[in-house]
């Protein structure tokens, strides 16, 4: 059997024991959000008979090495940020159905946000920490006279920010969709302004050095930039599959 997404529904209606992880397997383009969105009664079913959990999209540890009690804070978490976002969650809810009293839930997270942080965190400080990478990537190629390459390179740090997306697309996907009231909420507003301090400065270096004309005012470049990363991360908001978010982002560069 061919293993596209028209046959998912088939399987889980034919092999209702089979596991999460093997349908997700099945189904590499699809993220943990995508298939919770399609078949939730399934998930929520069998999510507790699983000994494996699901983290920013696809399997990512196992109880052997997380304790049981944080994989049911992380799993409801994440669900009930998803369905409702940041300031409609309701911590008593999270608790409650992860089975915890509050007491001890509060002695992993003091607060609401600092669950939310913990959900999003690593994947959300790894992309910008990869960002100001590529950065410094750019900067080598003026020394060595390959500034022309610029463009090339950007290109490849783009498709390689998209997988990095859709390899965490839970964690983004609570970022831009269900950060409201979190720090979060201007996550892309703080990469904007990262991008553009960053390229206004190499550019200055290359007009000292003779390799660039023009100037363009930085209001008018950070009205470009945001506008173009606000299109990228629409990928997320409307739910594209890898595939299509990786033509689509290349399609806008």
């Amino acid at each position: 059997m061919e293993t596209d997404k028209d046959h998912i529904h088939y399987m889980i209606e034919t092999e209702p024991t089979m596991s999460i992880s093997k349908i997700v397997n099945l189904m590499k383009s699809y993220t943990t959000y995508h298939i919770w969105k399609r078949y939730p009664q399934y998930l929520r079913k069998q999510f507790w008979k699983e000994h494996t959990f699901w983290t920013d999209g696809y399997f990512a540890c196992s109880v052997g090495n997380v304790s049981e009690e944080m994989l049911k804070r992380y799993i409801v978490g994440k669900r009930e940020f998803l369905e409702k976002g940041f300031k409609d969650a309701s911590l008593r809810s999270i608790v409650k159905e992860a089975g915890f009293t509050q007491g001890a839930f509060y002695g992993y997270y003091g607060s609401k946000e600092a669950l939310f942080d913990a959900l999003v965190s690593p994947a959300a400080n790894g992309l910008i920490a990869q960002f100001k990478q590529a950065q410094q990537a750019h900067y080598e190629l003026i020394p060595e006279e390959k500034a022309q390459q610029s463009r090339d390179l950007s290109t490849s740090y783009l498709n390689y920010f998209i997988n990095y997306i859709y390899d965490h697309f839970d964690a983004f996907k609570l970022v831009i969709c269900c950060s409201e009231g979190t720090r979060y909420a201007n996550y892309v507003h703080e990469l904007v302004e990262l991008e553009v301090d960053q390229t206004e400065d190499y550019y200055q270096q290359l007009r000292q050095l003779g390799k660039l004309d023009g100037t363009i005012s930085r209001d008018l470049h950070h009205m470009i930039t945001s506008a173009y990363f606000t299109a990228v991360f629409e990928t997320v908001a409307h739910d594209m599959t890898r595939e299509q978010a990786i033509v689509y982002v290349n399609e806008l560069a």
